[in-house]
């Protein structure tokens, strides 16, 4: 089954990710930087493609794929549909021009590429610090909390672990059933 073989493969991309992503010490250097966020967005992307494949939550492809889902054990509530930290993080141009558009008070402050505990789950919004200045959860284009292992864009996060536990649950379903294809799409 060529969905599951393709399944497959961006299940063991994100596992190789993530083994880059944790060997990432801290306060990283600035290539264990790049090497950190190309990590984590890889983990983002093979999570956002095995559910696209899946046939995602909703519209036709859900419909057609839906015995793909199920032989994997994808419901709707899995952590592989939470895309909207990926589709920001792809789409980061649209979010400059938006923020713009709103009135922001562009280009400061404005943080990227971050590493710090998420300012969705502590601060109420808002990442303290940053050479006295406090800067508002819809000026962090990313950041990525090591401890929490939460990828934040705006006001969307993802949690790294639970994408992972959800890839590495249906990895060997993914293999399985493509050497012993079910009845599925």
């Amino acid at each position: 089954m060529i969905c599951c073989t393709e399944i497959t493969a961006r299940c063991h991309d994100a596992i190789i990710a993530a083994g880059l992503l944790e060997s990432t010490p801290f306060p990283p250097s600035p290539d264990d930087t790049r090497r950190a966020w190309f990590a984590a967005r890889a983990i983002l992307i093979a999570s956002a493609a095995i559910s696209k494949i899946a046939g995602g939550k909703s519209g036709w492809q859900a419909r057609q794929r839906a015995s793909l889902r199920q032989a994997l054990g994808i419901g709707p509530g899995s952590a592989l549909h939470s895309r909207a930290v990926r589709d920001y993080s792809e789409h980061v141009d649209d979010r400059i021009l938006k923020f713009i558009a709103s009135g922001g008070d562009y280009p400061l402050p404005y943080v990227a590429y971050n590493f710090a505990p998420s300012p969705l789950r502590e601060g109420g919004g808002v990442m303290p610090g940053l050479g006295g200045i406090d800067v508002p959860a819809n000026r962090v284009f990313l950041n990525l909390d090591l401890e929490a292992k939460v990828i934040s864009f705006w006001d969307a996060e993802v949690s790294i672990p639970e994408l992972l536990a959800e890839i590495r649950r249906i990895l060997p379903l993914a293999e399985t059933a493509a050497r012993h294809p079910p009845n599925v799409v």
